[in-house]
């Protein structure tokens, strides 16, 4: 079920966001990685800036720290027991 929300979450965000470590058929693990470095570039937001507006709307933030400095990053980790209404 992980795979499968973590998949739909990308689908959904292909449009508006990078998102890195996709496989050859654009698909990622059960986990999906946003680059946010954009965000920074046109705008001087940092991932810590998303996580805190998350957080004002009750949503866990995702993981924000990745052991590689190239980008930006965002961890989306996608639970099995999280229900579509909750990944939308």
């Amino acid at each position: 079920m992980a795979l499968l929300n973590a998949n739909y979450i990308a689908e959904r965000l292909k449009p508006y966001y990078n998102i890195r470590f996709t496989n050859k058929n654009g698909r990622v693990a059960h986990e999906l990685l946003i680059d946010l470095a954009e965000f920074e570039k046109s705008a001087g937001l940092k991932v810590s800036d998303f996580s805190k507006r998350l957080q004002d709307y009750s949503f866990h933030p995702p993981t924000a720290q990745w052991p590689i400095s190239t980008y930006v990053p965002s961890l989306n980790d996608i639970d099995e027991a999280d229900p579509k209404v909750l990944v939308d």
